[in-house]
């Protein structure tokens, strides 16, 4: 048996009262028609589905009186899937910036900058050109000893290492040491001779010993530390 069929039985089963169409025909006398109008052609079916609108069988009229349909439907609404919320944060966007691009940039804004600093840079540069080219200028009037300690001091201060002291050997260093004071003993003499006194040079001893104080430190002479120590042994 199809289910079409168990379903017509148990119907008929619960009772004709319920299964009155709006014609005044039971659903037994329907079924007895419906094997003759099974066997009608499809033809026939799709015109009347066309032509004429379908009846609600018993079923579904029972269902809109109790208000089933809209029972059912709020379930379905309720079951299907709420919508994602549209209070979700914005995901963050990343901007990528080319390596090549930043380096062109920098290249751009760099030259830019030099652009502008040029004037200020040629004129300190031409000053120092200019006194460059006079100390040259007047090293080439100097005679070639001179010439050579004048070109040696420029090239220190260009910030050249200045060159190495000259090393003697020590009977060398006392013969000059020697003829040094020979020398300034002679001129001493020649200076007496002629009446011209030379400037006295005091003492470094003696105006050490005459300084009470000295960096923070002060200095006591011997002749008072003495004087102190015989009050004291009286």
């Amino acid at each position: 048996m199809g289910l079409t069929s168990r379903l017509l039985k148990k119907l008929r089963d619960y009772g004709d009262s319920f299964l009155d169409d709006g014609d005044g025909t039971t659903r037994s006398d329907s079924f007895k028609h419906g094997r003759k109008k099974s066997r009608r052609s499809k033809t026939d079916q799709r015109r009347k589905c066309t032509t004429a609108p379908t009846k609600l069988t018993e079923i579904e009229r029972i269902r809109l009186e109790l208000g089933l349909d809209e029972v059912c439907n709020k379930q379905a609404s309720d079951a299907q899937p709420e919508p994602a919320c549209e209070d979700r944060r914005v995901a963050p966007t990343i901007v990528f910036n080319d390596p090549t691009k930043r380096k062109a940039k920098k290249r751009q804004l760099e030259e830019k900058n030099t652009c502008s600093d040029m004037p200020q840079e040629v004129n300190e540069i031409s000053f120092k050109k200019a006194r460059h080219d006079v100390l040259k200028f007047g090293i080439k009037g100097l005679d070639k000893p001179k010439q050579e300690e004048a070109k040696i001091a420029l090239a220190v201060q260009l910030g050249a290492k200045p060159p190495k002291n000259s090393y003697l050997n020590y009977k060398e260093l006392v013969n000059d040491r020697k003829e040094k004071k020979v020398k300034e003993r002679e001129e001493r003499i020649m200076n007496a001779k002629m009446g011209f006194k030379p400037k006295r040079q005091g003492n470094l001893r003696q105006r050490k010993a005459s300084q009470v104080q000295h960096e923070g430190v002060h200095y006591v002479s011997k002749d008072l530390i003495s004087k102190v120590k015989q009050k004291k042994g009286k």
